[in-house]
């Protein structure tokens, strides 16, 4: 009589046979590819004066070494802190390469006329409510500052050494108006800035229907939570509108997406890095289907300013939306899921 033996092979195998011989000859099996090498570059401020010094500071990952070019120069570590001295506008490179290949990141200083620098995040008080306000400003001195009740100012600051000069636009949340009718005006701002510690302003507001709205005069403090940098990677995830409950949706690519269960508003949109050394970014929200009184957002595109609030647990992020042709602001707070 003769058995049968069932035979489990560990893994797969070809048979082969040379004459009276057969053997098993192992499939190769493909190796998975090496994780690529990531980095990012950051530097404490992005002017400074002929001589003076900054920080560059940098990490990495999946990589083994790394190298500097352009403004500075040498093997460095995968991770550290430098600081250098600027003597001209300089741009500084780090490459750093392992396994799965090699990654760069550059980051530009330049040299300052002598004038003060506004960007920031800047805390304060509304002179006119006693609210809280939320000040996102680019190095370039675009600015929206946010109002604890939704409303917003923005506009463009401009500085000659320590002045501070500048014209915005202010505008009250969807369905609010001021006592003439009204829901948006006009303003300039004057006052002084040191840069990375205060700005101090004293701003005048008028309504569209020609009503001079007191405000009066203000102080904001840096934030150096602004300071923290700025990545697609790290601003991507989803956020609660705690508004409508919808939920915003930021791809890794940096595009938006959010749908309203109350008003209907589906929201296309785009986030930009402005500057990968600071916590501010460039955002947009397209507007349609949106219905009831919030039916003429569609067909409307908000731009403005957004930064990552990293003061409360979860992390918030906080954006400042305009659109002049509409008179709307969009102000939100959204909490990270």
């Amino acid at each position: 009589m003769t058995t049968k033996r069932n035979i489990a092979l560990a893994a797969p195998i070809a048979l082969m046979c040379l004459g009276s011989a057969a053997y098993a000859a192992p499939v190769a099996q493909k190796s998975k590819p090496k994780p690529a090498p990531t980095v990012t570059l950051g530097a404490s401020a992005s002017q400074v004066a002929a001589g003076g010094t900054v920080t560059l500071n940098w990490s990495s990952s999946n990589s083994t070494s790394c190298r500097a070019s352009g403004g500075w120069t040498g093997t460095k570590k995968t991770g550290g802190r430098e600081t250098v001295t600027v003597s001209a506008d300089s741009s500084y490179s780090l490459s750093c390469s392992g396994l799965g290949g090699t990654a760069m990141a550059t980051v530009q200083v330049s040299i300052s006329n002598g004038n003060a620098i506004a960007g920031g995040i800047w805390r304060g008080t509304d002179p006119s409510t006693g609210g809280k306000l939320i000040g996102i400003v680019t190095e370039t001195g675009n600015f929206a500052f946010l109002r604890d009740d939704g409303s917003q100012y923005y506009g463009t600051f401009h500085t000659v050494g320590n002045d501070l000069a500048g014209t915005y636009l202010g505008a009250l949340p969807v369905g609010s108006t001021y006592p003439d009718g009204s829901n948006y005006g006009t303003g300039t701002v004057s006052g002084t800035v040191v840069s990375r510690k205060t700005i101090s302003a004293n701003m005048s507001f008028t309504t569209a229907a020609g009503t001079a709205v007191p405000i009066g005069s203000a102080t904001f403090a840096y934030d150096k939570m602004y300071n923290n940098g700025s990545s697609l990677a790290d601003i991507s995830g989803n956020y609660t509108n705690t508004a409508d409950k919808s939920i915003i949706n930021i791809n890794k690519d940096g595009t938006i997406f959010s749908q309203s269960p109350s008003t209907g508003c589906v929201v296309n949109g785009l986030v930009k890095i402005i500057g990968a050394t600071y916590n501010a970014y460039d955002i947009s929200y397209s507007f349609s289907s949106c219905t009831g009184q919030f039916a003429f957002l569609n067909g409307t595109t908000a731009v403005g300013l957004g930064m990552m609030d990293r003061t409360t647990e979860p992390r918030v992020l906080r954006v400042g939306l305009h659109n002049d042709a509409a008179h709307y602001v969009i102000s939100g707070a959204y909490p990270r899921k």
